[in-house]
């Protein structure tokens, strides 16, 4: 079990400043927050990782800050997309079907999943996961629409 943030001796205290409207944050506590989160951010190497490197991270992460750091939804999108570019469709799915878990409501692994089922010819795969991203996210039914009657042709050929 790990200890929290502040079973680890860990405050953060902010004092308004009085008449301050900046939208940005003061220039010192912007390089607090970033000592603070170095190792949050993971490196370009690793995103061509897979699922267990990737919660091997994520886990080391929460130990060291003491609390739960789930994987970054755009670190689990970017080790897709580079194992794809890679061939390595296994494990870029592995990493897709996690992320539909953490973030069901994010279009990014869905669509993803959606193009490589089309790409293998799963058309009725394909055509379920394009009404997912359609039903989380509506503002894309021409594309959507468009691309599953695509692949309704192409299933008719």
């Amino acid at each position: 079990m790990t200890a929290s943030a502040q079973e680890r001796g860990f405050a953060l205290h902010l004092n308004d400043v009085s008449g301050n409207d900046d939208f940005v944050v003061p220039l010192d506590l912007d390089k607090a927050l970033k000592t603070l989160f170095a190792d949050y951010y993971v490196p370009d190497d690793r995103y061509s990782a897979g699922l267990i490197e990737i919660r091997r991270f994520y886990a080391d992460l929460s130990t060291q800050f003491g609390f739960d750091v789930p994987p970054a939804e755009h670190v689990m999108t970017r080790s897709a997309d580079a194992l794809l570019e890679g061939g390595e469709i296994r494990k870029a799915i592995e990493i897709l079907e996690y992320q539909t878990t953490l973030y069901p409501n994010m279009v990014n692994a869905w669509w993803r999943l959606a193009g490589i089922a089309a790409d293998r010819g799963d058309i009725g795969n394909a055509i379920d996961l394009y009404e997912q991203c359609l039903k989380i996210d509506p503002s894309l039914a021409n594309f959507v629409r468009r691309r599953i009657e695509q692949l309704r042709a192409r299933s008719d050929h």
